[in-house]
């Protein structure tokens, strides 16, 4: 099982096809229509039927564990956990933020797709299979340490609100939305696998904040078509260099 998997990831080819739909007119009466979607080239199956491959690997994995061989485990065991992880550096994210992966082949896809949650977008697909992937690679390394008769270690959550400490964002969601891809574009910040996703990093502040971000890139371009106001870092720019002439102006005196 793993090593097709391993051969299909290196090789998947996505092909767009259309699916009957039912949709309402003026809605009263419903009707079939065509949608585009995509799907796998080799089943003509949801691109979701691919994730699902990546979780069922656990089955073959705990059938393996029943060898009576800790040598060939672990070396059977390490060698899907390195080609995830290299699988996980596969999906990279581009300056827009959007991931993509050499690996996989898209072929004859038309500008506009339909996608829901049986037939997701090139993109979710690969949202998706990253955080499967990491998921899969974590449960890994547990039965590994579990192998090896390592305690699990859990890294305890840190509370931003205990003992008076609490945090609140006082600007609106667009500056703190471009204060975070300043930081991850700046790579000011990143993850201990050094492959943090703008995505990741828009949550993980949103989280800090209590706030939801949507569509950060939308909003970043909307406020850049704009025009009416300085960008957030133009402003904390502005605060910084006044704040250092005057510290320079009292070390002066």
């Amino acid at each position: 099982m793993f090593n097709s998997f391993k051969e299909d990831f290196l090789n998947l080819e996505i092909i767009c096809q259309e699916l009957f739909t039912e949709v309402l007119v003026d809605n009263i009466e419903p009707r079939m229509s065509k949608e585009p979607v995509l799907v796998l080239k080799s089943n003509g199956e949801s691109l979701l039927h691919f994730i699902k491959r990546i979780i069922s690997l656990r089955e073959e994995i705990e059938l393996n564990l029943s060898i009576n061989d800790t040598q060939l485990i672990t070396s059977y065991l390490d060698g899907v956990r390195n080609f995830l992880v290299e699988c996980d550096a596969m999906i990279k994210e581009d300056q827009k933020g959007n991931l993509t992966c050499n690996t996989f082949h898209l072929i004859k896809i038309p500008k506009n797709v339909y996608s829901n949650e049986e037939y997701p977008s090139f993109q979710e697909f690969l949202r998706e299979l990253k955080v499967i992937i990491r998921k899969e690679v974590s449960y890994l390394m547990q039965v590994s340490d579990r192998l090896n008769g390592k305690t699990e270690n859990k890294e305890q959550p840190i509370n931003l609100n205990k003992e008076g400490c609490s945090l609140s964002w006082n600007r609106n969601i667009n500056d703190l939305i471009e204060l975070v891809k300043a930081l991850k574009l700046s790579g000011a910040i990143n993850n201990s696998s050094n492959n943090l996703t703008l995505d990741e990093a828009y949550k993980f502040f949103g989280r800090l904040f209590g706030i939801e971000i949507k569509r950060p890139e939308d909003q970043l371009r909307q406020k850049a078509e704009s025009m009416k106001k300085l960008f957030f870092l133009e402003e904390l720019n502005e605060v910084f260099q006044k704040d250092m002439k005057e510290l320079m102006k009292r070390r002066m005196q």
